[in-house]
C-alpha cells in the first residue's frame, strides 16, 4: 500500500469558513465510490485512487460532497500535484463541540516501557488538553491488543468524557505475550474503528496507534488492514502511528501510508527517548525532536483549531510584519519525533538568501520576492499540508491568491541553502 494518486479537496461555505464533517467521495461517472472521507477542522479531505491496486483507470472521475442532506458534484477533479479542488457551498457555518481521541496500544512483552510511559504521563496530557479547550467535550477511549494465541486478543475502554475512566483502564494493563515479530494490529484497529462508540458529529476523531511491531503479512491480514484503513478514512478517523523500538523499514512505510490515507501524521520514537531499545533512523530529510507529551498536545490542539463561525480572526500586532517573519522551531533533543508525512520541518535558520512577502496580513494577493540561494518553496496550512509549490528555478517573484482559502494562518516554507525556514502568513476576510 503506497498512496500516490491523491486528490485534495477544500470545502468552505459562503463566508469562506471551513466546513467540518462534510462527506466527500471520489467516484466514477457511474456513481461507484472509489474512496470516501470526511472534511477535517480545516475543511480539507484527502481522497485516494488505486491505493491498494490499479483497478481504476482514473478517467472521468467525479468528486461528490454531501453536507446536511444536500449533494454537490465536481467533475474533472485535479490531482494534488496539479492543484487543490476548491468547493464553496451555500452552507451555514457549524463548529462541533466534541472530539473523540482513542489510544490503541500494542500490549505484547516488548512494550513495557511504552505502557509505563502512558501510565505516568497520559493523564497530564489529557488534563492540559481539557483546560485549553473548555468549550469542547473531550471524549477518550483506549484499546489494548496482543496476538492470536495470547491470553487475550483485545481489551477496550469505550469513549468517556471522564479522563479518569481512560487513564484508570490503562493503569490496569501490563505487557506480556507476543514472542514472534508481527502482532494482531488488525484486531486492535478493528476494535477501535468498528466497536468504539465514535460520535457521529465531532470536530476531530483521532486514533493514536502505539506499537513496535507490524501486522501479520498473510493475505487475510493484509486485506483486513486495507479495509480498516479505508473504513477509518470514510468515518473521518485519523490514524496517527507512534512507532517504538523494533520497527523495521517495511513497517515504517506501512505506517506512513496508513497515516497518509487517513489524513493523519506519522510519529516515531528516537534513541533520545530512553524508552525501549534502539530505534531505526527514519527515512526523511528533516525531522524535529520533541517531548512526546508536547507532540500529543500539539497534534490534538492542531486538530481542534478552527475559526469561530461569526467572528473575524484578530491577531496581536506582534504576529504581524510587512516582510518575512522567521520562526525558530529548533528544540533540544528529548524523547520523540514527528513527521507530518507531507511537509518538511524547520531547523535553525542560516540566512543565505532573502525572502520578502507582503502585504501581511492579506485579504487576497500575496507578493513573494526571492533572492539568493533558494532551492524549494511551498505554501502550507497549519496542519503541515502542502497547498502550493513554487517553481523558484524559473522566476524570483510570485503573486498568489489566498482568496479561495479559509481565513487563518498559513506558512511560506522554503529551503535557504541547506536549511529550511518558515514565515507566517495571516489571511483575513473583509
Amino acid at each position: 500500500m503506497m498512496p500516490q494518486e491523491r486528490y485534495c479537496v477544500q470545502v468552505t461555505n459562503y463566508k469562506d469558513k471551513p466546513l467540518v464533517n462534510a462527506k466527500v467521495y471520489l467516484q466514477t461517472e457511474k456513481g461507484d465510490t472509489l474512496w470516501a472521507a470526511c472534511t477535517d477542522n480545516t475543511g480539507k479531505a484527502e481522497l485516494w485512487l488505486n491505493i491498494f491496486d490499479n483497478s481504476s483507470s482514473g478517467k472521468n472521475l467525479i468528486i461528490t460532497v454531501v453536507d446536511k442532506g444536500q449533494t454537490y458534484k465536481l467533475s474533472k477533479p485535479e490531482k494534488f500535484h496539479d492543484g487543490i479542488n476548491f468547493i464553496n457551498l451555500p452552507a451555514s457555518c457549524y463548529v462541533p463541540e466534541k472530539a473523540d481521541i482513542a489510544f490503541v496500544v500494542d500490549a505484547t512483552g516488548s512494550m513495557g516501557d511504552e505502557i509505563a510511559y502512558l501510565k505516568a504521563e497520559l493523564k497530564d496530557v489529557l488534563n492540559k488538553i481539557q483546560k485549553q479547550h473548555k468549550d469542547i467535550t473531550i471524549n477518550t477511549a483506549s484499546v489494548f491488543y496482543r496476538d492470536i494465541h495470547d491470553s487475550y486478543l483485545t481489551k477496550k475502554s469505550d469513549f468517556s468524557d471522564n479522563v479518569k475512566t481512560t487513564t484508570d483502564f490503562i493503569k490496569q494493563q501490563t505487557a506480556g505475550g507476543g514472542g514472534d515479530f508481527p502482532e494482531a494490529v488488525d484486531a486492535g484497529l478493528n476494535t477501535a474503528i468498528n466497536e468504539l462508540s465514535w460520535s457521529e458529529d465531532a470536530l476531530a476523531k483521532v486514533v493514536f496507534l502505539i506499537l513496535d511491531a507490524p501486522p501479520h503479512n498473510d493475505s487475510l491480514s493484509i486485506k483486513k488492514m486495507q479495509n480498516l484503513t479505508k473504513n477509518a478514512a470514510s468515518k473521518g478517523i485519523r490514524i496517527i502511528p507512534v512507532t517504538a523500538s523494533g520497527i523495521d523499514k517495511s513497517t515504517e512505510y506501512l505506517m506512513r501510508s496508513i497515516a497518509l490515507a487517513t489524513n493523519g501524521t506519522y510519529v516515531f520514537l528516537t534513541d533520545d527517548s530512553g524508552i525501549g531499545n534502539s530505534h531505526i533512523k527514519p527515512t526523511t530529510d528533516e525531522f524535529q525532536v520533541e517531548l512526546l507529551n508536547d507532540i500529543f498536545i500539539r497534534l490534538i490542539n492542531q486538530y481542534l483549531t478552527i475559526p469561530d463561525c461569526e467572528e473575524d480572526i484578530v491577531y496581536n500586532q506582534e504576529e504581524i510584519q510587512d516582510t518575512s517573519y522567521i520562526i525558530d522551531n529548533s528544540l533540544p533533543k528529548d524523547t520523540s519525533s514527528v513527521d507530518t508525512t507531507d511537509a518538511t520541518h524547520i531547523d535553525n535558520p542560516i540566512l543565505l538568501g532573502k525572502v520578502k512577502y507582503y502585504p501581511n496580513p492579506t485579504v487576497d494577493i500575496l507578493n513573494i520576492e526571492i533572492s539568493g540561494d533558494m532551492k524549494e518553496m511551498f505554501l502550507a496550512d497549519v496542519s503541515g499540508k502542502i497547498l502550493q509549490r513554487f517553481d523558484i528555478n524559473k522566476q524570483s517573484t510570485f503573486r498568489i491568491s489566498l482568496s479561495k482559502y479559509p481565513s487563518g494562518i498559513y506558512f511560506i516554507q522554503y529551503q535557504n541553502g541547506e536549511r529550511w525556514q518558515t514565515g507566517k502568513i495571516i489571511h483575513t476576510i473583509l
